[in-house]
């Protein structure tokens, strides 16, 4: 829980992936943020072909989940975590694609720059793109708006943390239905 970006999409096969990724280097070091780069070029390969070979770079802003601009053979955007399960149980390969990053704790100027860095990556690297933006930046570029969802999100964690603190959890009840119900005592406040 917490404000994140969700988003995925497809490079486009006239791009090159080696200046995408020099150029997200650039930025991670301009940043002074870690980053950690997988293959530079895609190999000449059927598109259906699902093999597990990675393509691009993660950056990793201070206090924020890692921005992932990864991709498998077949030019999608692929989330690492959805990885290391899918080779385990293929059933979850539906949500490989689905990528998203909380950026929360890293605050409104790094939610900022992130959002504009997918603006100028996608539209210069990507032939498909979508990106649903929690605090809204993405869709409107209104920073009052994206600071009222912070503000929001911030509340509702507090919230949470005091709700825990302050009602204990029942005898024989579960972990998951006590989380609903202090939830749900936040929500009715």
């Amino acid at each position: 829980m917490g404000l994140s970006i969700h988003y995925n999409g497809k490079f486009k096969k006239s791009a090159s992936l080696a200046a995408m990724i020099e150029e997200l280097q650039d930025v991670a070091i301009a940043n002074e943020w870690k980053s950690h780069v997988f293959e530079t070029s895609f190999d000449a390969i059927d598109e259906d072909e699902k093999e597990y070979t990675l393509y691009g770079i993660i950056l990793n802003p201070p206090e924020c989940e890692p921005v992932q601009f990864i991709f498998l053979r077949n030019r999608r955007m692929c989330s690492l975590g959805m990885l290391a399960i899918c080779k385990e149980d293929k059933k979850f390969e539906k949500h490989l694609y689905q990528l998203f990053t909380k950026t929360q704790y890293a605050g409104i100027e790094i939610h900022k720059q992130i959002i504009h860095l997918f603006r100028y990556i996608s539209a210069k690297y990507f032939e498909k793109f979508e990106m649903v933006d929690e605090g809204y930046y993405w869709e409107t570029n209104d920073e009052h708006k994206l600071k009222a969802q912070f503000d929001a999100y911030i509340k509702f964690t507090d919230m949470i943390s005091l709700g825990l603190q302050a009602i204990p959890i029942e005898e024989d009840e579960t972990i998951e239905n006590y989380i609903k119900r202090v939830v749900g005592k936040v929500r009715d406040n």
